[in-house]
């Protein structure tokens, strides 16, 4: 048979697969609607699903998605091969996972080769965009992968800006509706959160990507990291001390150890990792400087001046060494003109640093100056106008209303400071004398006694509530209580017993020979010489008043009160 013939039989077959009537039907469909007849002859699906890795099996790519090193690796080993028998989209599946390890399980070792891919696609694509520091919008986002990688930037360190978070976390939370126990996307939402300082959100979901890979380092470090800033102490020295079991020489982890040990106030503790930091990195200034911090709060001064002098050598001028130079000069040498020139240069150097401007304003606060031209409550104003619940500010402020006398201001202060701070012995000591000013003596009473049922033997505790028994006149109690703790009680504490003995006892030489009692126990008692002068100023015996207010005014150089009344005193005395 001729060839044309035979085409002719083949075209006429194909033609009478076909109803007649489908032109017709095609020009009528655009008129009216098909019968439901028509309408199931041929299926047309509304929209393909978008699957690129479609040679994978469910349970191969459920482990990619999964993304933690351990599902990586039982991934790749399920599909792997010798390299020129890999096809194109498992070559991309290779390179996407070599390269989820490389950026985000930092600690892990790869045991794959990389691979040449001849495809564009959105996978490697994003992956190039986190190297490059770019944050990937044109994935299409149709499945997990393409959704997911590119908040890789997020633990990458190319990220050069933070303006992509908001796309990241709605990318994240898209990508956890459809895979919520995927590890790579519990962590990295974790890590962002993390970085915006949110951290209690972050912790939950580091938890969750821990719980389904306990052993791997990152995620263990990074919620431990979350727990030191969101101020749970305990937990992130828990959780610290787990670290440092399995990886006991990492410095990263030391390094965390340190820092959990001293927020902790375990200063032998944070010294041990420190030194062993310092072993490891001996040039390390960082962690010079944060051993003299603890060696100041050790109040082991001659170690930590001679280290400060050792660093002064390679840098005089950075901020920490600024802040714990002022801090020697205050606590050690006692030198606070230095400590106030010091400090102001940190604070022309490193202007809004609000751990200067703390140390700034409790130092004015402590001796009664300025600082840069403030005094206490004004920088303590300037850290609460940015952060209002600085606890540091908050309790300096209260301390200046209460020497100012702005006693409606300072109980509304002390209340909000005791509500935050409901086992502070200090901020409540605040609030009883704030209470007592105000003649709010029942509430003063109740704290009182609340503190002395609790502490009996503090010191401290003792004290306010000797002080409070007195000032609501009941003086026969405090004087039994007074009587009772003498024979047993320390210089110091004899010192103050004998001072508030002065305000029971009656006549001018009970009361004299109370104070110079309380002077023999402790001659640098500022409340005691102060009460001398105040005696001796109402007699108007102003030699004598002067001589006791010298004194007050040499323990209290800087203090703007004492200065103002030794000057009255001079004109007085002058007349």
């Amino acid at each position: 048979m001729r060839r044309s013939a035979r085409c002719a039989l083949f075209l006429a077959a194909i033609l009478s697969a076909f109803p007649l009537s489908a032109a017709k039907k095609k020009k009528k469909s655009a008129e009216t609607k098909p019968s439901p007849t028509e309408s199931t002859a041929i299926t047309i699906p509304k929209e393909a699903k978008y699957v690129f890795f479609v040679s994978f099996g469910s349970d191969v790519l459920s482990l990619f998605e999964n993304g933690s090193p351990d599902s990586i690796r039982s991934a790749v080993a399920l599909i792997r091969k010798s390299s020129t028998e890999y096809k194109e989209d498992e070559r991309i599946i290779l390179n996407v996972a070599r390269s989820i390890m490389e950026i985000v399980w930092t600690g892990e070792r790869v045991t794959w080769d990389a691979q040449k891919i001849s495809t564009a696609n959105p996978y490697t694509g994003a992956i190039d965009s986190v190297k490059s520091g770019v944050y990937d919008k044109s994935t299409g986002k149709k499945d997990f992968l393409s959704t997911v990688l590119p908040s890789l930037l997020v633990v990458s360190n190319t990220a050069l800006r933070d303006d992509f978070y908001d796309d990241a976390y709605a990318d994240l939370k898209a990508a956890l509706e459809k895979k919520p126990k995927s590890v790579l996307a519990n962590y990295l939402m974790g890590m962002l959160l993390s970085k915006q300082s949110r951290y209690t959100e972050a912790i939950s979901f580091l938890k969750k990507a821990l719980s389904d890979s306990p052993q791997t380092f990152e995620i263990s470090f990074a919620l431990c990291d979350a727990y030191l800033k969101s101020k749970d102490y305990s937990a992130a020295r828990m959780s610290a001390d787990l670290l440092l079991d399995r990886f006991p020489q990492n410095l990263d982890v030391l390094k965390l150890c340190a820092e959990t040990a001293f927020v902790q106030q375990d200063y032998p503790a944070a010294e041990e990792y420190v030194a062993r930091v310092l072993q490891q990195e001996p040039e390390n200034m960082q962690y010079i400087l944060f051993r003299v911090k603890i060696l100041l709060e050790k109040k082991e001064y001659i170690k930590a001046a001679s280290l400060l002098d050792v660093y002064s050598r390679t840098d005089s001028s950075s901020r920490d060494y600024l802040l714990l130079r002022a801090k020697l000069q205050h606590y050690w040498n006692r030198n606070n003109t230095a400590a106030l020139a010091t400090i102001e240069d940190a604070l022309e150097k490193y202007q809004g640093d609000k751990e200067i401007l703390v140390f700034a304003s409790q130092l004015a606060s402590l001796t009664g100056g300025k600082v840069a031209g403030k005094n206490a409550g004004e920088l303590a104003r300037d850290i609460l106008s940015e952060e209002p619940d600085n606890i540091s500010a908050l309790q300096i402020s209260l301390s200046d209303m209460v020497k100012s006398g702005k006693w409606t201001e300072a109980y509304a202060t002390a209340v909000r400071l005791s509500e935050i701070l409901p086992d502070s012995v200090d901020v409540m000591f605040s609030y009883i004398d704030v209470c007592l000013a105000l003649k709010k003596n029942e509430e003063a009473w109740s704290a009182a006694e609340s503190l002395y049922l609790k502490n009996p033997q503090n010191d401290n505790v003792v004290q306010q509530y000797i002080k409070v028994l007195i000032a609501l006149g009941r003086k026969s109690e405090a004087k039994t209580l007074i009587d009772g703790l003498l024979p047993t009680a320390s210089s110091k504490m004899r010192s103050f017993l004998y001072y508030q003995t002065s305000f029971i006892v009656a006549g001018d030489d009970e009361i004299l020979n109370a104070l110079r009692s309380s002077l023999t126990s402790n001659p640098r008692n500022t409340d005691s010489l102060f009460r001398l002068y105040s005696f001796y100023y109402e007699k108007r015996e102003f030699r004598k008043a002067q001589y006791y207010l010298k004194q007050v005014v040499a323990l209290n150089p800087n203090d703007e009160t004492y200065l103002k009344l030794n000057a009255e005193l001079d004109t007085l005395i002058r007349k």
